[in-house]
Order: C-alpha cells, then structure tokens, then sequence
C-alpha cells in the first residue's frame, strides 16, 4: 500500500522539479483535477456516443484534448496557465452540455461544485485573485443551467439524463475527496515535519531538550504505573570547555555531533536519548535496574572513548565522558527527584577524576 501511495505521489508531483517547495502541493492538486476530469469526461462521452450528435462528439473531443493540454503545461513548468484554463475547460464544457444536450435533468451543472473547492486548493499566491471571478461566474453559469436548460432536452431521454446524474454525483464526489485528500495529506505531513523540528536538536539532530524531558514524564508514569524500574542518566563531555577553546568552537561542535551519533547508535532501541543542555546529555532506561544501567552507561562510555573525532583541520580530539545515574525509588514522586540525583552522581564522577559512570546513592 505504502509503494502504491508513493507511486501515486510521484506521478502527482510531475513538473514539481527536485527544488520543488510548497508550490508542489499545487502541482499535485492541478494534476489530479485534470487526471479526474479526463476521467470523468470519458465516462460522459458514453452517454454522449449515443446521442449520434456529431456536434457533441466533436465538442468532447476538443474538450478532452485541452485537457491533455492544460495536464502537458502543468507538467512542463507553466503551472500557472494550467491552473486557470481547468475551470474554463470544466464552465464551458458543463454549461454547454447542460443547456444544449443533456437538460437540467440530468444535473450535470452540478459538477460545477468542484470549481469552488479546486480554486481555493490550486491557485497559488500568484493567481489567487482569480478566485472570486471565477467563483463568480461559476454561480452564474450555474444559474443559467436552470433558467434556459429546461427540464427535458431533445437530444437525451430522461432514462439517460437520470444515468448522467448519477455519474455527476459519482464524479463530483470524487474530485471533491480527491482534492481534500491532498490537503489534509498535505497539513498532515507539515504538522508531522514541525513536530519533528520542534522535538530535534538542531545541532546534534538527536531529541532536544523538550522532547527528551517529555520522554522522562513518559517513562516515569509507565513505571509507576506498571511498578516497574527505571534509570535516568546524565551524560557529561569532559573537559568540553578545553576542547572549544583548544581547536575551536567548530572543532566542539564535530566533538558533539560525532559523540551524539555514536551514543544513539549504542543504546538499546528502548532507551530514549537527548540532548539536556551544552555538552549535557541524557539517557531514559526503561524497564531497568540500577545495576544494568551502569553496565550500560559504562559500555556507552568505553565506546566513546575509543572513537578517534577528527576534526576538518585533520587533528584528533579525545573524548571522555563522566555519567551520573540514578533509578526510580518508593521515595521517588516526581520524575525531577531522579533527575537532580542523577546531577549529584555526575559531579560524583568528575570530583572522582572523570572518564567514569557513578550512581547515586543517599549515604
């Protein structure tokens, strides 16, 4: 299902480009109302075939062409042409069809509907103050179906006007499910991509502060309630400060970012890590006991310590770590006790002389 959506997608997208922004959702909203229009328009032509009016069936034709048309400009970067010349493709192909051919009966003039939702969703900024004339001139054209259409054509018979009403209905109701679909698709994957920004370390692209805190509310709550342990860590780069003012800021920054990778790569796949701060970071351990997570923090710090960071000057800067933890208790009753107790082990491990893990104890 993913590969076919995707597929969907890409086709969607042509004439977007690689540099594509959200101008693309456009793109794809163009796209696909001319995709289903040709659709729908093939669909009526049946109908239409047995009218024998060589009038329509030339008029079909050059209705079904002008949209290749206006699918062809959208595809090769005209983006603008093409989004304008599908309503006047659609008002000018109902209208004709309803007064001349089908009737009122046959509610054709209904798919004029879609017109009010395709402006709002294909017209960029550039073009959107079409969005009234058009809107405009749809409800008129509307109008005039049900003045000069009468109720009864002599070119359909009602058994045809009621098969046309339905494919109306069926098709309308697809273009306008089509076109919300891309726009709560597209909020969607932009509330996603937001989320993500505002949970990332810009720097390190490990969780941020944030994201990190609200997973140690998180785990804390499902081990009380589920009465189960669990560890918090306090990661701490030694002697962070030398380093910046030794090789430079940049060069602490490769320092961060290379040490972040290596620690996410390490830890297990339940373990939650972020970014707390500087040079801080910390690390969530579900489900675990104080034992085990020293076994962990200490083989995360032998890991780090074997890295061999290079900095783009080709110099290679060693790096320890200092690691405080601590572990949820009867006394524990809010998830910042374990935090500020993981604190004190951590500056237990730096006065102890650093490059090791301590865990907190009250004595």
């Amino acid at each position: 299902m993913s590969r076919f959506r995707a597929c969907i997608d890409q086709f969607l997208g042509l004439g977007a480009g690689v540099d594509a922004d959200s101008s693309s959702y456009h793109i794809q909203v163009v796209n696909l109302s001319y995709i289903l229009t040709f659709a729908a328009f093939c669909i009526l032509f049946i109908p239409s075939l047995q009218l024998a009016n060589v009038f329509l069936t030339v008029f079909e034709i050059l209705s079904l062409g002008f949209l290749l048309f206006g699918l062809y400009l959208n595809i090769n970067q005209r983006q603008n042409y093409a989004a304008l010349l599908f309503p006047i493709i659609v008002i000018c192909n109902t209208s004709v069809k309803t007064i001349v051919f089908y009737g009122v009966e046959s509610q054709l003039h209904w798919f004029l509907a879609v017109i009010g939702v395709y402006v709002y969703t294909a017209f960029s900024r550039d073009i959107r103050h079409w969005r009234l004339p058009f809107l405009s001139v749809s409800v008129a054209i509307f109008m005039l179906c049900y003045k000069y259409a009468g109720s009864s054509q002599v070119l359909m018979s009602p058994e045809q006007q009621i098969i046309v009403r339905n494919l109306t209905f069926i098709i309308t109701l697809a273009a306008i499910s089509g076109a919300t679909a891309l726009v709560v698709g597209r909020l969607r994957r932009a509330n996603s991509d937001l989320r993500k920004l505002a949970e990332l370390d810009e720097l390190t692209g490990i969780a941020n502060r944030r994201k990190v805190l609200a997973d140690a509310v998180n785990i804390y709550a499902d081990a009380v309630i589920n009465m189960e342990s669990c560890v918090y860590a306090i990661v701490d780069l030694d002697h962070f400060k030398k380093i910046n003012d030794t090789y430079g800021h940049e060069a602490g920054d490769v320092v961060l970012k290379s040490v972040a990778a290596k620690m996410d790569e390490t830890i297990r796949p339940g373990d939650k890590l972020g970014r707390y701060g500087g040079e801080e970071f910390v690390v969530i351990m579900p489900d675990t006991d104080i034992e085990h997570g020293l076994q962990e923090m200490d083989r995360l710090r032998q890991e780090v310590s074997d890295m061999l960071i290079e900095t783009e000057m080709g110099v290679v800067v060693p790096v320890t770590l200092s690691v405080g933890l601590s572990a949820i208790s009867l006394e524990t009753n809010r998830y910042e006790e374990i935090l500020a107790e993981a604190d004190s082990a951590l500056y237990s491990a730096k006065r102890e002389g650093r490059n090791r893990v301590s865990a907190y104890t009250s004595f």
